[in-house]
C-alpha cells in the first residue's frame, strides 16, 4: 500500500474525484464504483499534489521531490503533459489558482501562483493555447464556484514582481526569508 499526499473533486463531475501519491501515479475515482480505479497518470518522481485546473478539464501535478517542474495534463490524453511550468530551481512547495473578472466564469483570465524551496513565488499567466489545451471555450461558464478561486483584485499587489519580456514565463518575487 502507498502513501496517499492528496485529493480533489473535479469541478465538472460530481462523482469524480483524483488521488496523488508516493507511487508515482495520479489515479481518478468514480465514487459511484470505489474499488475501480478510471485512469491514472504515470509521473516521474512522487506527487505531493495534484488539482484539478478551474477551467476545461485538466489537471495540474506538483512532485513531492527530484523535479521542478509542475505538469498540467489534459483529462482527455493523460498519456503526457499538455505543458510543462519550469523555471523553479527547487522542488516546488505549493500552488493556488488566481482568477481576475467575468463573474459569469467564461472569460476569466487565470493565473497560476507556484512556491518553491528556492524561495521565489512565480506569477504564471495561462492564456489561449493552454486554456485550449484542456479544453477551456471562453464563452461556456466554468462549474465552480467563485468562492473557489482567488481573485486578483482581492490580493496585494508585490511590487517586487518582475514581469518578463514573454508571456509565457513567470512574474518572480524572491522571498527575503532564510531558509529553514
Amino acid at each position: 500500500m502507498t502513501k496517499i499526499y492528496g485529493i480533489d473533486w473535479s469541478r465538472n463531475n460530481e462523482n469524480e474525484l483524483i488521488t496523488c501519491s508516493q507511487d508515482r501515479l495520479v489515479k481518478f475515482w468514480d465514487v459511484s464504483q470505489p474499488r475501480t480505479c478510471q485512469g491514472y497518470i504515470t509521473t516521474g518522481s512522487p506527487v505531493w499534489r495534484a488539482r484539478f485546473t478551474p477551467f476545461g478539464n485538466g489537471v495540474l501535478t506538483m512532485p513531492q521531490r527530484k523535479d521542478t517542474n509542475l505538469c498540467l495534463y489534459s483529462c482527455d490524453n493523460l498519456s503526457a503533459p499538455v505543458y510543462s511550468f519550469h523555471g523553479h530551481t527547487d522542488v516546488p512547495r505549493e500552488f493556488v489558482w488566481r482568477t481576475k473578472g467575468g463573474d459569469g466564469g467564461g472569460e476569466r483570465e487565470f493565473q497560476l501562483v507556484t512556491w518553491s524551496k528556492d524561495m521565489h513565488l512565480r506569477l504564471w499567466p495561462v492564456e489561449g493555447e493552454l486554456l485550449a489545451a484542456v479544453g477551456h471555450t471562453p464563452s461556456i461558464p466554468l462549474a465552480s464556484s467563485p468562492d473557489e478561486l482567488t481573485s486578483l483584485h482581492d490580493l496585494p499587489i508585490f511590487p517586487e514582481a518582475t514581469p518578463t519580456s514573454s508571456p509565457r514565463l513567470p512574474a518572480t518575487i524572491l522571498s527575503a526569508m532564510a531558509t529553514p
